[in-house]
């Protein structure tokens, strides 16, 4: 009686369970493992720690203010600035203990002040930084270098390589890097290089928004997140803007806003 009891009840309430299944959205399970982590200006907090979307990582400063850092401050306008007249600003990085791997690097940027050599945006095995000048009169070109030489990097959706390029002034600018085997997070660094302050290779301006993929990204990947950032920071280029680009931000857990509703397109 009981078993047969027991046989009604899972009869019953089985479809009930099947539909629950797979009327779960799929932003439970990746709220856990988001394939690319998004940090944007106004989450940056007045202890130097910056506070990812959906709070899902944080970066730090990585050197011990005592010892001549400053942090960087945030910016209403500039949004997380590194350049400063009090002193050279602490690097940020992810924790020391962190496991994570790191396929591609897009940073949102721009100059405070004139660019000096060997200042750093990104520090790591590859590193985004300029170069000394050859004559006096020429102004430091951006490179991606690293122990076995010049790297490639993309700047405003254009492929650079061994001779770099300039970096306008007058513009914010979106910068990308590719690791294609994968970098430790917690080898990278955001702002400048975390070795003595006297080297001075602090970022002579701001970052406003910076995405790591945990994970290589597709073109249609790539294609959504530089629409994204050209339309919310007027940067100065055309991004071809995919059909699906808003569940492709959404699915890699990439707060777009409404930048890819039906509402915005129309308008």
């Amino acid at each position: 009686m009981n078993r047969a009891l027991s046989y009604a009840t899972l009869f019953l309430f089985l479809p009930l369970l099947v539909l629950l299944f797979i009327s779960v959205p799929p932003c439970v399970a990746r709220a856990d493992s988001p394939a690319a982590v998004q940090f944007r200006a106004e989450r940056f907090g007045t202890n130097g720690v910056w506070l990812a979307e959906r709070n899902v990582a944080a970066l730090s400063p990585t050197c011990n203010p005592a010892h001549d850092w400053t942090l960087p401050v945030s910016d209403p306008e500039f949004g997380v600035v590194f350049a400063s007249s009090n002193g050279v600003a602490a690097p940020l990085g992810f924790p020391h203990d962190s496991t994570s791997m790191v396929f591609h690097v897009m940073v949102v940027a721009g100059l405070t002040s004139a660019a000096m050599p060997r200042a750093t945006l990104l520090d790591g095995r590859i590193a985004l930084r300029f170069q000394p000048c050859l004559f006096p009169w020429e102004e430091p070109t951006l490179c991606a270098e690293s122990r076995d030489g010049q790297k490639c990097f993309v700047f405003d959706g254009r492929t650079f390589s061994t001779r770099g390029t300039q970096f306008p002034a007058s513009w914010t600018h979106l910068l990308e890097i590719a690791f294609p085997t994968g970098h430790p997070a917690n080898e990278l660094f955001v702002g400048g290089s975390p070795a003595s302050p006297e080297w001075n290779r602090t970022w002579p301006g701001f970052v406003r928004e910076i995405v790591f993929a945990l994970r290589p990204l597709s073109e249609p990947e790539n294609a959504s997140l530089r629409s994204y950032f050209a339309l919310r920071h007027g940067l100065p280029f055309a991004a071809p803007t995919p059909g699906d680009a808003g569940p492709i931000l959404d699915n890699l857990g990439i707060r777009s806003d409404s930048f890819f509703s039906t509402l915005f397109l129309v308008r």
